[in-house]
């Protein structure tokens, strides 16, 4: 990952966080592990790369729970298909739209 893309999921995590009051330690990895009845239980809207925001943000206004799974980056041996600053600005203002979309009542779990 380049400094930009380590700079861009840190600061949308940190927004994820303070939006849906709830830890995650990294917003756009979307490794995580859901049981499958969780997974029918989601309402997916995200069209992009905003699909990480959106199974984090569905999982907390549904109260549900999810595991981590640790990843390492690697440098990159092919060409990025994300584009930094603009897709980074879609996942942001997706977050927003997310969180205040009717019905949208944080659960209190723990992830």
């Amino acid at each position: 990952m380049t400094k930009l893309n380590v700079v861009g999921n840190t600061l949308l995590t940190i927004l994820g966080q303070l939006l849906f009051e709830s830890r995650v330690s990294d917003l756009c990895t979307g490794l995580w592990g859901y049981r499958s009845d969780a997974m029918r239980r989601l309402e997916l809207s995200a069209q992009g790369f905003e699909i990480e925001a959106d199974m984090f943000a569905e999982c907390i206004l549904k109260g549900l729970t999810m595991a981590e799974l640790p990843i390492n980056y690697y440098k990159r041996t092919d060409q990025a298909k994300l584009s930094s600053i603009s897709d980074g600005l879609k996942i942001g203002a997706f977050l927003f739209r997310k969180r205040w979309q009717p019905n949208s009542v944080v659960q209190r779990n723990e992830l």
